[in-house]
């Protein structure tokens, strides 16, 4: 026995378009990394330096692991500090946060543990490839710094 169509499609089901489809994918990732914890715990190892930054006085370099940094899947950030007489900047109170310039995304701030005297590691998930800047906040006493990277992600 066939059924009458519904008046107007209601009860039609379509497929979602490609937009509705990349808007899910991109809420799911915000959301699983609005939950995940920062973690990493040891001395730096593996990756290479990317660059390094200046700023208040300080000097601090970026290695990133694995190489090619890759995307939806676990990355190590270390970031040691150091004076400009080259003496580590331990015990500070330090935090990363990744964005994209191109566009604007939900916060990534993973958790950073201060692995050796003046190297602060932590892991982040990139949810999507292109241009990535981490944004190094250090507090200090009378002179809170910013120093920034800017890395791919493949």
């Amino acid at each position: 026995m066939r059924r009458a169509p519904l008046a107007g499609g209601a009860g039609r089901r379509t497929r979602p378009g490609p937009g509705t489809v990349r808007a899910i994918v991109v809420a799911s990732v915000c959301a699983v990394l609005l939950t995940l914890p920062g973690c990493g715990a040891g001395t730096a190892s593996g990756g290479g330096a990317v660059t390094s930054a200046t700023a208040a006085g300080m000097i601090a370099g970026l290695s990133l692991s694995p190489q090619p940094v890759p995307v939806l899947q676990p990355v190590r950030l270390t970031v040691t500090l150091e004076d400009t007489d080259g003496r580590p900047q331990a015990g500070r109170s330090v935090a990363f946060d990744l964005s994209m310039p191109s566009m604007t995304m939900a916060p990534n701030r993973p958790g950073v543990t201060e692995s050796v005297p003046g190297t602060y590691v932590a892991t982040a998930l990139l949810p999507m490839a292109g241009e990535w800047r981490l944004a190094v906040e250090v507090s200090r006493p009378g002179r809170p710094a910013e120093l920034t990277f800017t890395f791919t992600a493949d």
